[in-house]
C-alpha cells in the first residue's frame, strides 16, 4: 500500500493513539530499500484499516484519513502538529520530518502559528490606507526565524523573517520588500515601516 507523503510525511513516524506512544509496526516484508539516512526501510503487506479511528484535536476533527493496523493508529503528522500549534519541516534529501513546537519567544509574545494577525498600512506620499494580514506558518526556535504569508492589497505572498522580543523583520519573497517593525509591548503590537509605508500589526 502506498501512502502519499502529503498525508503521512513518513510512514515510520505514525503516532499511536491506542498504545500511548510511537507504534512499532511489524508486517510481512515484501520489499526493502536504503534511505538517504543510511537505514533500511521496508515495504510491508498487512491488513490496514482506513478511517477506522476518528481523530479530533481540541474538539476539531482532523479531515485527512487515519490508518489502523496491529493495535496502532497512524495519523497525518503535519495536520495534527499544526492543529497543536507546531510546524513540520520535511527534508526530501534525508527523507525525514522535524516537528517544531512553538518556542518560549512565541509564547511570550502571544503569537501562534497558522493564526492570522491583522494590521494596517499607510502610504504618506499618496494618502493610501489599507489592511494587511500576516500569518506565520513555520518557526525555528533555534534561530528565531520564521516563514509566513503576507496579505496586502489582495495579494498573498510568502515572507521569511526573524523575530525578537523587540523587533520583527521580514522580507516579501516575491517583491523583495523588507518590513522592519518594532514591538510595542504596552500596546501589544508591532509598528514600523516598509520604505515610505507605515505599518502597524496588532497581536490582539
Amino acid at each position: 500500500m502506498k501512502i502519499s507523503k502529503k498525508s503521512l510525511i513518513s510512514g515510520a513516524l505514525g503516532l499511536s493513539l491506542l498504545s500511548g506512544g510511537v507504534g512499532v509496526y511489524a508486517g510481512t516484508v515484501i520489499d526493502q530499500y536504503k534511505t538517504p539516512r543510511g537505514n533500511i526501510a521496508t515495504v510491508e503487506k498487512e491488513e490496514v484499516h482506513k478511517n477506522r479511528i476518528a481523530l479530533n484535536v481540541n474538539g476539531k476533527a482532523v479531515s485527512k484519513s487515519t490508518w489502523y493496523s496491529n493495535n496502532t493508529t497512524y495519523v497525518p503528522i503535519r495536520d495534527v502538529a499544526e492543529m497543536l500549534g507546531a510546524s513540520v519541516n520535511y527534508s526530501s534529501a534525508t527523507m525525514s520530518a522535524d516537528i517544531i513546537t512553538s518556542s518560549k519567544l512565541l509564547s511570550l509574545l502571544g503569537i501562534k502559528l497558522q493564526v492570522p494577525y491583522y494590521g494596517t498600512y499607510y502610504e504618506a506620499y499618496n494618502g493610501l490606507r489599507g489592511d494587511i494580514q500576516l500569518k506565520m506558518t513555520a518557526f525555528n526556535p533555534t534561530t528565531n526565524t520564521f516563514e509566513g504569508q503576507l496579505t496586502i492589497r489582495s495579494s498573498v505572498n510568502k515572507v521569511t523573517g526573524k523575530l525578537s522580543e523587540t523587533k520583527m523583520t521580514f522580507t516579501d519573497v516575491k517583491t523583495g520588500y523588507v518590513y522592519d517593525l518594532n514591538y510595542k509591548g504596552s500596546e501589544n503590537k508591532y509598528v514600523g515601516s516598509q520604505g515610505n509605508t507605515d505599518i502597524t500589526l496588532s497581536l490582539k
